[in-house]
């Protein structure tokens, strides 16, 4: 009678011990899951049609997305940075690249000389690419972190002291 009580105590112990796990698991599943946080990481861009990169600027501004430039930003890349300045952050290995813009192979001059050139959004931009010869029509002018974290936030998390 004993081993009969013993295996029957065992069994119920193990149907206990079975029912704890279960509720241990429902309770973790019954908590809302938090969501990841959504973000748009530029590693490598050489840029492409301006009004494709406008448009993401808008997606991502909407969404309230943060941009964090973590490489090369190059040419409309440096738009979509310009134009949601307020979720963008840079990171030390920032690289942006600017220059005329360009359609089907031409310079497109005509349009920005008679708007008085192209003007970029954030306060300061447009003076710091003036210091340093305007917009090239040939080749790229450079911004560096060091420059850059001077219009856009440092990524506070990425960020190297």
């Amino acid at each position: 009678m004993p081993k009969i009580l013993m295996i029957a105590g065992c069994a119920l112990a193990a149907w206990i011990m079975l029912g704890v796990i279960v509720v241990l698991v429902m309770a973790a599943f019954s908590y809302p899951a938090q969501a990841a946080e959504v973000r748009y990481t530029v590693t490598f861009s050489p840029g492409g049609i301006i009004a494709d990169f406008r448009a993401t600027a808008r997606e991502l501004r909407r969404d309230r997305t943060p941009i964090i430039v973590d490489g090369e930003c190059d040419s409309a890349c440096t738009i979509l940075v310009d134009d949601d300045a307020e979720q963008a952050c840079v990171t030390p290995n920032a690289n942006l690249g600017f220059h005329q813009t360009f359609a089907a192979g031409f310079l497109t001059d005509t349009a920005t000389v008679q708007r008085g050139g192209w003007r970029f959004r954030t306060p300061g931009l447009n003076e710091w690419i003036k210091a340093r010869g305007g917009l090239p029509t040939v080749g790229v002018l450079r911004m560096r972190y060091e420059d850059a974290r001077r219009f856009w936030r440092a990524c506070p998390e990425l960020a190297h002291p």
